[in-house]
């Protein structure tokens, strides 16, 4: 199982929005071609040797998730993949991240109004908070025990809301990153799609069960929602087409991690470079 960033709504009860596709290309001393608003942040900040970027299709269409408008992007399974029940993991950490929304991504960064008279740091973990865009600010991103001992993600930030809840899908970027002068940097780049629409999530499931390679579903996706899509030109950009610099390595899919990791549910594809 693939420990990567999900979509949840704090607190998260009715656990992530199932993942459709979940796939990651660790990219050792190389580049990739992101989004212009994006790359700049990604070269000043993170270290292309700890760099993984993660593909991530999310199903926001069913449960709790369909009549939502506002949902938090949830680092914590990708930052601590080996946090065991009844530990806490992560309060003193550096965290930075930071949303790009493209152009007709239809998603924005939700607008919180912090507490009078108190200074970020201090806010309670239920009170929520956005994310900057074409940036990166300090974030918390820690797990702790519940009553019961169960593992809980906090606090309630990194939040993004949609344009309109009948879009049938959303598309956005996030960096999630350690310092680079910080020990054991490592720096995340997800890509996610959240699907709204019902129907167009089970032919994307579909197709995440049918196909051998990210290529492949991605082939898939495009005739369904056709070449111009901006969901369709973000992945081609970032896995599909050629760019001046070296391609990211293939590789295949994590293996599951240890006994504790926190809830994720993959159909994942493994990457492929020559098909979109």
């Amino acid at each position: 199982m693939l420990a990567h960033p999900y979509i949840g709504i704090y607190p998260y009860r009715d656990g992530p929005a199932e993942t459709i596709v979940a796939a990651r290309l660790a990219a050792p001393g190389t580049g990739v071609n992101f989004p212009a608003d994006l790359r700049s942040v990604v070269e000043e900040n993170c270290s292309a040797n700890s760099l993984d970027l993660i593909f991530i299709v999310s199903n926001i269409s069913a449960k709790v998730f369909a009549n939502a408008v506002t949902f938090n992007v949830v680092h914590h399974p990708w930052c601590y993949p080996h946090a065991k029940p009844g530990e806490s993991v992560g309060a003193n950490d550096a965290w930075q991240i930071g949303l790009h929304v493209p152009e007709g991504g239809e998603a924005l960064t939700s607008t919180v109004t912090k507490r009078a008279g108190q200074p970020a740091l201090q806010q309670r973990d239920a009170d929520p908070e956005s994310a900057v865009i074409d940036s990166l600010a300090p974030t918390r991103v820690f797990v702790h025990p519940g009553g019961r001992g169960e593992l809980c993600c906090s606090p309630n930030n990194v939040r993004v809301k949609l344009v309109s809840p009948k879009l049938p899908i959303a598309v956005l970027w996030v960096v999630c990153t350690k310092p680079r002068e910080k020990k054991k940097s490592r720096s995340c780049v997800s890509l996610h799609w959240l699907i709204s629409d019902s129907k167009l999530a089970k032919t994307l499931a579909t197709a995440a069960d049918e196909a051998t390679c990210l290529g492949e579903f991605l082939a898939t996706a495009t005739s369904e929602l056709g070449s111009e899509a901006p969901a369709v030109r973000e992945a081609s950009v970032a896995f599909g087409v050629p760019g001046p610099h070296t391609p990211l390595k293939e590789t295949s899919l994590e293996a599951p991690t240890e006994e504790g990791q926190l809830p994720s549910e993959d159909k994942g594809v493994e990457p492929n470079y020559s098909v979109v």
